[in-house]
């Protein structure tokens, strides 16, 4: 503690090699992260300058080397003159012009070479049965006069006449079976495949739209040459249909990018007076396939595919009626188009309240078409002969009624929500409600429909969906759509039924037989009797009480919204706003049937 070596100051230290400085660990490892970061800047640096130099450097010595094959084409040609080149000959030609080709400046280049194609035309078709390079030389030439013809659109400085008798002659089927017999079916198939593949019906429409002058009024009549040739462009690959090996594979592809192209997007004039009223009484249009591939691939719903559906229809005398799987892939085709009818309505009504100043006269075109297309969409579902057909093979059908009845009823529910007089305004909604075998058959599916079970199945063991919705407790989105467009449907239906019923025919003779009371019940309106009527009213007052709790979400004092959001996520508000918006209509329609039944049963 104390030193008594005489010295009692402390001498200072002095370290003669430097001040000693000691980092943290954390900082070293910051520094040399830091320098590892700004030596791989500088690698990518370098490397994005010579991918910059390699792609320069490419360039031009591409343009170099085409601008090289241009001047030896254009040698080669002056040196040839105007004799006739044999097949041989032109070869170097075709593959000099693959190489460079642009339109901008090879347009008359490609032109001298489909001239040589028209004057060999025979032996190309029969070479490009044998050699695969000469198959896909053609359809390189086919490929090139589609973008020739959709890219020459906007400066109209060359003719479209020699493009177009390229493929007039290489792909119509008549002039090829002439030369290639048997193998011509397979040499077309290939050659339409590849086109579609390459956006055959979108260059078609572009054309389309440019070249068919505007009209009046419908017509199936070409106003000109070359709508003609371009209407037949459309019919080729339809025509081929029933000859290829491969018909489902071809008529998917065809059909799809007809449906993607053509009869989906806005409908133009030349479309909508020309292209749809020619197709309508083409008489080898493959309809049935059409309404397969739309449903089978599930393409997106549409108005104007919609009208297109209707209005093809009427020419092929309704041959969806032929056959049971055509019938159902009809009705689930209507029933998934007929949804687009609700939102065209809606889009209409709304513009048409927005659009009262004149100032943007282009949304009131767009507008005054689409409702002109949604006004006969309607008329051609009120058609006699559609409804008549439809009912009809309805009725026909004893194998699977069921199978129809969820496709059917979700076409009259699309109807029903477009309109509070739907009942009144669609014949297929008021015959429907007269036909007493139909309300039978809809009353004993719904009392049928259960929830699927976590342990699998839906016996009798799982719960009614009529009794879930009787206790107010929402339903998942698939058992909604399976549930809500019948229900919905048959409380219209019977209430209009009801309404037009004396009291007399609500009772059968007592002493009949249970044989003559159910024929009787057939010839009659009323399908059911008091006792059936005293449980159908009784499951209606439970699924109206229920509906009350579902479609007024305010009233129920249990879970709140917040809870909700917080345990489901910000989603559930959306699909909770639009569940809502179903349960209400739902309970307006079964309220009023409800309604009737309590009081002829009071």
């Amino acid at each position: 503690m104390y030193s008594f070596e005489g010295d009692y100051r402390r001498k200072p230290q002095q370290n003669l090699a430097g001040a000693s400085r000691r980092d943290e660990r954390t900082v070293l490892l910051q520094h040399a992260q830091l320098e590892r970061l700004k030596r791989e800047q500088q690698r990518k640096k370098h490397d994005a300058a010579l991918k910059i130099q390699a792609h320069a450097r490419s360039f031009v010595t591409r343009r170099l080397q085409c601008a090289q094959k241009r001047k030896e084409f254009d040698e080669a040609q002056q040196a040839a003159g105007r004799r006739n080149l044999n097949l041989d000959e032109l070869v170097p030609y075709l593959k000099k012009l693959l190489f460079f080709y642009s339109h901008i400046l090879d347009a008359n280049r490609l032109i001298w070479v489909l001239q040589h194609f028209l004057k060999h035309q025979r032996d190309i078709k029969l070479k490009s049965i044998s050699s695969s390079q000469w198959l896909w030389r053609l359809r390189w030439i086919l490929r090139m006069c589609m973008r020739y013809n959709s890219e020459t659109l906007p400066d109209g400085a060359y003719s479209l006449a020699i493009p177009l008798r390229v493929l007039e002659v290489f792909t119509t089927r008549e002039d090829t079976e002439k030369v290639l017999r048997e193998n011509s079916y397979r040499y077309l198939e290939s050659i339409f495949v590849y086109l579609i593949q390459h956006s055959y019906f979108e260059q078609l429409r572009k054309l389309l739209d440019e070249k068919v002058p505007l009209m009046v009024e419908e017509t199936s009549v070409a106003p000109t040459p070359i709508s003609k040739c371009l209407l037949d462009m459309i019919k080729r690959p339809m025509d081929l249909i029933s000859y290829v090996d491969r018909k489902e594979d071809f008529s998917t592809l065809v059909l799809q990018e007809l449906c993607k192209s053509v009869f989906s997007p806005r409908l133009s004039d030349p479309i909508r007076m020309f292209v749809v009223p020619a197709l309508t009484e083409f008489k080898d249009f493959p309809y049935v396939q059409l309404i397969a591939c739309v449903n089978r691939l599930q393409l997106e719903p549409t108005i104007n595919l919609l009208y297109c559906v209707l209005s093809l229809d009427s020419s092929n005398q309704f041959s969806w009626c032929k056959s049971e799987e055509a019938l159902t892939n009809y009705l689930q085709v209507l029933a998934s188009l007929s949804s687009t009818i609700v939102m065209a309505e809606q889009s209409v009504s709304e513009q048409q309240q927005a659009d009262n100043d004149s100032d943007n006269e282009s949304d009131g075109n767009v507008t005054d078409q689409e409702a002109d297309i949604l006004q006969k969409c309607v008329e051609m579902l009120n058609e006699q002969q559609r409804v008549n057909c439809i009912l009809s093979t309805v009725e026909q059908n004893r194998s699977n009624p069921a199978a129809l009845l969820q496709p059917l009823c979700r076409l009259c529910h699309h109807l029903l929500i477009t309109n509070k007089l739907a009942v009144h305004k669609y014949k297929l909604l008021y015959m429907l409600a007269f036909k007493p075998m139909f309300l039978k058959h809809l009353w004993i599916s719904l009392a049928s429909i259960r929830q699927t079970s976590l342990f699998g199945g839906t016996g009798a063991a799982a719960t009614s969906l009529l009794q879930i919705i009787s206790r107010g407790i929402a339903l998942s989105a698939e058992d909604t759509d399976k549930i809500v467009p019948l229900l919905a449907v048959f409380c219209s239906l019977f209430s209009l039924l009801i309404a037009t019923l004396h009291d007399t025919e609500f009772f059968l003779e007592q002493n009949n037989s249970a044989e003559q009371t159910s024929n009787n019940r057939q010839q009659h309106a009323m399908p059911f009797t008091i006792a059936e009527l005293a449980v159908l009213s009784g499951h209606l007052k439970g699924v109206c009480l229920g509906l009350v709790e579902l479609a007024f979400p305010d009233t129920r004092p249990t879970v709140r919204d917040d809870y909700k959001n917080a345990v489901l996520g910000p989603m559930s508000a959306v699909q909770s706003r639009h569940d809502t918006q179903i349960w209400t209509h739902l309970f307006k329609v079964s309220h009023n049937d409800s309604d009737i039944n309590l009081k002829l049963l009071g």
